[in-house]
């Protein structure tokens, strides 16, 4: 998680401690930070976890197949096959997608 969603959390956070509504929050945070920071739906659901009782600012576990792939074998293949396209490489690794594998090919 980045700095700036960690500390956007906290900001949400001390908005919801101070009694204000997740309307109220946004409106703040914005103010403070940027306009759009944060969004309403987001400022809502962070409220909703905290009226739960829920107040850590970590994300909850997500379902589905988690993403488990060696960076390294993935450098080594597009170093030796720098013609295949994302999806080719994708066959490879099936937990990353096209656009992911992209984005590390930009990286060499």
């Amino acid at each position: 998680m980045s700095e700036i969603s960690i500390h956007i959390r906290h900001c949400i956070l001390y908005e919801f401690q101070l009694g204000n509504n997740a309307s109220t929050a946004v409106h703040n945070i914005c103010a403070a930070l940027g306009e759009g920071v944060v969004a309403d739906r987001t400022c809502q659901d962070w409220f909703k976890r905290f009226r739960e009782g829920d107040m850590s600012l970590e994300d909850r576990p997500r379902s589905g197949r988690p993403l488990e792939i060696d960076i390294e074998q993935l450098k080594v293949l597009i170093e030796d096959n720098p013609r295949l396209t994302p999806v080719n490489y994708q066959l490879c690794f099936y937990a990353i997608t096209p656009p992911s594998i992209g984005i590390y090919m930009k990286l060499e």
